[in-house]
């Protein structure tokens, strides 16, 4: 009413109005037009229905949370389903002001205007911003399935939420992924270092610290519009946080560094992270410590550097640093690296809701069908031949909708990227070709990797002879045996290499997927999964992510894949989906890999643990030999997939059940009869789409 009348005085009778006015009836006074006496009364008291409408259709709202104290440049913000709370946009958290101005209190509040009777979903988010800027990287966010709800009513509300992350007294709340920050991960395998001649050294420790350049003021424009010398932008070194974490049962949580470093055991592996909005300028120093004498504490060995613009995300080899002192080499050590940059677009992310941690563990096993509706090749390199194999060809449309037809609660299948960035369904890194004569004299196959081909060229293999794609003829269940139907009359559903589009889109909703990612390892032996350059981890996991996070839909989604990293870059590029670390352990069906994360189960566990991963997927060898194995990891709130060929065998597949594992993959699915019950329709209640 103050601004009504601030109007009326300063516009007055007979005077031009300064700008354009428009009332909520839509009568507009256009600028410099002189009111009458009657129309200006007549505007006013439009004006003053339209203000008071206005308030009479709002809710005060008086937000207030308490968390434990924060260091000062963390944040408590809001965010919600309504355009007043930002749409659960990162982008345009509400911030949140501290008790009295004192963070420690730990205390926060703000107050908001929204509309009146309505209901409104709302979360909280821990959040840091970069100077000045927009750039806002969540550090803690509340992530349960379902958020806060208010109905707003009357004139004012006040909201006391309690503590941050607790609704309805459950706790749930997790680590931010990357929104405006890249992170770069440091891996160190145990005995990393390798002293110089005369150097020795039984004892040492590693501490790693890491420093940037920062802006910190912008230049003035001089009259020619080019920026003064002594005006130009000014940076800093800024020195970065360095967190450890080490995968046993008490270091596996991310953590701050002791200023000695940490001692180095035999049996230890080490990742130290560290997040930066210019990753490119990035400089990590390596400081080595000797702890033969204990008695002195750790003294200085060594230093190394590493510049954060080498560092690449396709790595799959230690980088070797020289460790000196002063002028003098005294060893080498070898560190693995590799940067994760933030998805791009950022926006296919928000907080309006979270699976990736969420399991209904009331649940009965997930039957999972491996590759759509089983294997529809034998391999003759497995130990175990079990004769279950579809005559519907794997990785293919239809064997996903058989799967989902005869009651998989899931299927499996990997996922490659192609070199014009289209990610497409296939068992392998690499594309199996061989010469059209099969003969016994014929030349060993030859490979070719997906991100080596655009979609066309892999499309065209099998109409470009002398070369066709090696098994993946359609219908036969026996190896050599020929396909039943011409290429040419092959219908589009059963054709090799579907995009991940595609499949999303043809495979009924009410049936998950587990789709694994792609990426060649280094085995055991030092033998590698392709001879060819890899492909960049960014960009794979970035194309795969843009289409499961426009095409998923409402479908349970979990991703795997045995390249540690590509997991790492699952979790934290996006924080939608569950990502469950699939490893071998120790089996004698398979060369396994090298790295030691996924060799052994309790490495894996670790792991899964230290990212915030929703579960493992576990070769069946290893949960049979050691069933504690299961227990331990559902104790600690990870979910267990088991996968393997023995899975094909109907008294192993009880015994895996028996023991309560979370979800079996195998190839049996066709024998269930079609419309077989699936377990999410069960559990709504639904008749099957």
């Amino acid at each position: 009413m103050d601004g009504i009348v601030a109007l009326a005085t300063q516009v007055g009778l007979g005077t031009k109005l300064p700008k354009n006015l428009q009332s909520s009836s839509g009568l507009r006074v256009p600028q410099g037009m002189v009111l009458g006496p009657w129309l200006f009364l007549m505007y006013i008291k439009d004006l003053q229905d339209s203000v008071s409408s206005q308030i009479r259709m709002t809710c005060t709202v008086h937000f207030h949370v308490e968390t434990t104290a924060l260091t000062e440049d963390k944040i408590v913000c809001l965010t919600g389903d309504a355009s007043e709370l930002g749409q659960w946009s990162v982008s345009q958290v509400i911030r949140m002001s501290s008790h009295d101005g004192a963070v420690k209190q730990g205390r926060w509040s703000i107050v908001v205007t929204l509309p009146r009777d309505r209901e409104v979903k709302y979360r909280y988010a821990i959040c840091s911003f970069h100077g000045n800027s927009d750039a806002v990287r969540v550090l803690q966010w509340e992530s349960a399935r379902i958020p806060r709800t208010l109905l707003t009513q009357g004139d004012k509300m006040t909201v006391d939420d309690g503590k941050f992350g607790t609704i309805d007294g459950v706790s749930k709340i997790e680590r931010g992924w990357l929104t405006t920050h890249s992170e770069y991960r440091l891996m160190v395998d145990s005995d990393p270092f390798t002293p110089a001649a005369g150097c020795g050294v039984s004892a040492y420790s590693i501490h790693i610290s890491a420093s940037s350049q920062d802006d910190i003021g912008s230049g003035q424009q001089t009259g020619a519009g080019k920026t003064s010398p002594s005006k130009r932008m000014k940076t800093c070194c800024k020195t970065e946080p360095v967190l450890i974490r080490v995968l046993n049962s008490e270091e596996h949580q991310p953590h701050e560094q002791q200023p000695g470093g940490r001692l180095i055991n035999s049996d230890d592996y080490s990742i130290y992270s560290v997040q930066s909005m210019k990753p490119g300028s990035v400089v990590f120093t390596i400081d080595l410590y000797s702890c033969d004498n204990e008695s002195n504490g750790p003294t200085l060995l060594g230093k190394s550097w590493l510049l954060g613009s080498n560092v690449k995300s396709d790595a799959t080899e230690d980088q070797v640093l020289p460790v000196l002192l002063g002028t003098q080499i005294v060893g080498v050590l070898s560190v693995r690296s590799i940067v994760i940059h933030p998805l791009s677009p950022s926006s296919l992310c928000n907080m309006e809701v979270s699976y990736s941690t969420h399991w209904k563990w009331n649940r009965a096993t997930l039957d999972g069908s491996h590759r759509g509706f089983g294997r529809s090749h034998r391999d003759s390199s497995l130990l175990q031949d079990i004769p279950v194999y579809s005559h519907v060809p794997e990785n293919t449309i239809r064997a996903f909708q058989k799967g989902a037809l005869h009651g998989a609660d899931f299927v499996e299948f990997d996922v490659n990227v192609t070199k014009d960035h289209v990610p497409i369904v296939y068992h392998d890194c690499e594309a199996k070709l061989t010469t059209k004569d099969t003969s016994k004299d014929s030349s060993a196959p030859l490979k070719l990797p997906f991100w080596a081909m655009t979609l066309d060229q892999l499309r065209s293999l099998r109409k470009g002879y002398p070369f066709v794609v090696d098994e993946v003829s359609p219908y036969h269940s026996k190896q050599g045996e020929s396909p039943s139907l011409s290429e040419a009359d092959w219908p589009e559903e059963i054709r090799p290499f579907p995009e991940l589009q595609q499949v999303l889109h043809a495979l009924p909703i009410h049936c998950g997927a587990n789709i694994e990612v792609k990426f060649p390892m280094t085995m055991e032996d030092e033998a590698k999964e392709s001879d060819f350059p890899p492909p960049d981890r960014n960009t794979i996991v970035d194309t795969i992510l843009n289409i499961v996070l426009r095409h998923g839909g409402a479908r349970r989604i979990v991703f795997s894949a045995f390249d540690p990293e590509i997991c790492t870059m699952l979790r934290l590029k996006q924080n939608k989906y569950p990502v469950h670390y699939l490893n071998y352990g120790r089996t004698d069906k398979y060369l396994c890999y090298k790295d030691p994360r996924s060799n052994t189960v309790t490495n894996a566990m670790w792991f899964a643990l230290s990212e915030e991963m929703a579960g493992l997927v576990c070769h069946n060898d290893d949960v049979i030999r050691e069933p504690s194995i299961l227990k331990a990891a559902n104790d600690k709130g990870l979910v267990v997939f088991v996968w393997g060929e023995d899975n094909n065998r109907p008294d192993l597949v009880k015994s895996l059940k028996d023991m309560g594992v979370q979800g079996i993959i195998h190839d049996r699915v066709s024998l269930n009869p079609e419309n077989s019950p699936n377990i999410y329709l069960q559990e709504k209640g639904a008749p099957r789409n």
